[in-house]
């Protein structure tokens, strides 16, 4: 006889749209930040703060997940980029300057439990 065993399943654009639309919860990035993904999203890179912010749950998650520590460091920041193609578009300079600030300044965010 099978187990009934739950499945949980989370829908990362539901959340991440949550967050944006809740009068208490957003990203707070500073204002370097927000100019980097104002041009990530520009260059389509990210399709709008929701798509940036449901990135950064989702990533976030997987890596607690897998086991990594309260504070992603610079390695673990690369490593999200390299395995998921998030930087595939751009050069490698931009990638280094832009992106890797971007989403670590995210992940600290979202592993200070603000994002939540």
């Amino acid at each position: 006889m099978p187990l009934n065993v739950p499945v949980i399943t989370m829908d990362f654009k539901s959340i991440a749209n949550a967050a944006l639309s809740g009068s208490k919860t957003d990203l707070p990035l500073s204002g370097s930040s927000t100019n980097i993904l104002n041009e990530l999203i520009g260059s389509g890179v990210f399709g709008n703060k929701a798509d940036f912010i449901q990135f950064v749950m989702k990533a976030y998650m997987e890596f607690k997940v897998g086991g990594g520590s309260q504070q992603p460091t610079q390695a673990d920041v690369s490593n999200v980029i390299q395995n998921s193609g998030i930087g595939n578009s751009l050069s490698q300079e931009d990638v280094q300057t832009k992106l890797q600030p971007l989403l670590t300044e995210a992940f600290k965010v979202a592993g200070q439990n603000k994002l939540f």
